[in-house]
């Protein structure tokens, strides 16, 4: 489902690895998304209990202190939060996992490591165009 660029308010990306979570901020940003981050799972619950709701959550699952499992449990068990699109960011296959054998109940994924290309189809999936109105995010 795609949603109307003016309900894409602002999106937050969560991985531990600064090199990829600052790789995709800077990206989104420069296409004029305005974009929140969170090193792990329980930064990214605190940034969503402080902050304005975002349209949409990229969520790596291997992270320290708060996995991407944990955070979805979390997030799904807070009613504020439940509706919540997430699209999961990992090199693991999110339906496979040792740590957690449930199947997630997500948006969407995006295996790594992966193209700004695959990053935009899927952010142009829930937001729509981006607002710089860009057309060439094929990167």
């Amino acid at each position: 489902m795609t949603r109307p660029r003016e309900l894409c308010k602002s999106i937050l990306v969560a991985d531990d690895n600064d090199d990829i979570r600052d790789a995709i901020v800077e990206a989104l940003e420069s296409e004029g998304y305005t974009v929140a981050s969170a090193r792990d799972g329980k930064e990214a619950l605190e940034i969503l209990k402080r902050l304005p709701v975002p349209t949409l959550i990229l969520l790596d699952l291997m992270m320290p202190v708060m996995s991407g499992w944990e955070f979805l449990d979390a997030q799904k068990a807070d009613a504020r939060f439940a509706a919540h699109q997430v699209v999961t960011i990992s090199a693991v296959n999110p339906h496979q996992s040792v740590e957690d054998p449930t199947p997630l109940e997500t948006a969407g994924s995006i295996q790594k490591p992966f193209s700004l290309g695959k990053l935009w189809e899927k952010v142009a999936e829930f937001c729509g165009p981006p607002p710089s109105g860009s057309t060439d995010l094929t990167a």
